[in-house]
């Protein structure tokens, strides 16, 4: 009996991981080769793309949000809204030229820009070769240091300043470069695949419940062979 409520609970966190295939990409612009959308293609994933902001959608849709402000202003309706959406449990990927995205990712902006190489880490490096240069497109802006305050550090550029942060119970990826600027759509399939087995909230639920259900059932059991 406890095999089978164990095998519940397993089957709830893989259960999330099979589901997490829709994903909100939004990009207001890229100039060289879309490497995310590549990537979110590649995976097989439903994909809901628009260049506008968030007003229109409801975030918590959507298995993975994905966020790409390259061109304009990071609107202010969108802060909002992502920061909802991560204190909500939600799951996001992002990247700002701006150096505007104010809310909790654990991190922040140096103010330096336009590094060419980032290593990444261990984490993310899969199929990669280290480190990965950085190709501007066409961009005044194309890449921004970030430092780290309650995130961890998966990635730095040339200079030692963090390239990419993972965040909020590993459910926020900050990249700190276009999506345009790489030439290997891998690293974005190692951060989607990633963040699509990180359990929801809910399913960590179910998981603690089956494992207090398998630990009552091992005590009923004990209890009855004493008694015998």
């Amino acid at each position: 009996m406890k095999h089978v409520i164990l095998g519940f609970a397993v089957a709830a966190i893989l259960g999330s991981a099979a589901n997490a295939t829709t994903v909100l990409y939004r990009v207001d612009f890229s100039v060289g080769t879309d490497r995310m959308a590549s990537a979110i293609s590649s995976l097989g994933y439903t994909v809901t793309t628009t260049a506008g902001d968030l007003s229109a959608f409801t975030l918590s849709d959507y298995d993975i949000v994905v966020y790409a402000n390259q061109n304009d202003g990071l609107p202010g309706g969108d802060v909002t809204a992502l920061e909802n959406h991560v204190a909500g449990g939600g799951k996001l990927i992002f990247t700002d030229w701006t150096s505007s995205g104010l809310f909790n990712l654990g991190g922040g902006f140096t103010g330096n820009t336009n590094e060419d190489e980032v290593t990444v880490g261990a984490l993310f490096a899969t199929g990669l070769g280290n480190p990965l240069t950085l190709t501007n497109p066409g961009w005044g802006v194309f890449s921004t240091g970030l430092f780290a305050t309650t995130a961890s550090i998966e990635g730095t550029f040339g200079n030692g300043e963090a390239a990419i942060l993972l965040g909020n119970g590993g459910r926020t990826i900050w990249n700190g470069f276009l999506f345009d600027t790489v030439d290997t759509d891998q690293l974005f399939v190692n951060q989607l695949t990633y963040l699509a087995v990180i359990p929801e909230p809910a399913t960590w639920g179910m998981m603690i419940g089956g494992f207090g259900l398998v630990g009552f059932a091992a005590r009923r059991r004990r209890a009855a062979h004493v008694a015998a």
